[in-house]
């Protein structure tokens, strides 16, 4: 009786309001893209700087940080694939669609645009491959 809303779909959208599990969860997904960012910013300096000509010692410490940050880069895009996925999941629960997910949250959408090629990583090669590609998308003049 309290119930304004006209029954006959008009006016109505085709999507749900999002729970407070999905908008905290859409704020932690930004939080872990920043992870990612920083991960990825640092493994691309450590690359792109020369490595050591020197002694075998300092080459191989380089080679060492190099594979640390690697390993950091690779953990932040597992836990953004996990987030993704949970949050893709919740929204489904919800009957909310991807697209009307993306439109939702604007940062989710640019995170799930610049990072395709994390999100479809599925090994460690593949998530060095998406970086590198990143790089040279980056270093490429506009």
């Amino acid at each position: 009786m309290g119930d304004d809303r006209p029954h006959d779909g008009a006016g109505e959208t085709d999507r749900p309001d999002p729970s407070e599990t999905l908008l905290d969860r859409l704020d932690g997904h930004a939080v872990t893209v920043e992870r990612v960012r920083a991960a990825e910013s640092h493994y691309l300096e450590m690359t792109a700087g020369s490595s050591s000509r020197g002694n075998s010692r300092a080459r191989r410490a380089y080679e060492t940080e190099i594979a640390k940050a690697m390993d950091r880069l690779a953990e932040a895009v597992v836990d953004l694939q996990e987030s993704h996925v949970t949050i893709q999941s919740l929204a489904d629960d919800e009957g909310i669609s991807a697209a009307a997910l993306r439109e939702l949250d604007e940062s989710f959408a640019a995170a799930h645009r610049e990072y395709a090629g994390y999100l479809g990583a599925r090994t460690y090669q593949q998530v060095r491959a998406a970086a590198d590609d990143r790089a040279l998308r980056e270093r490429r003049p506009r």
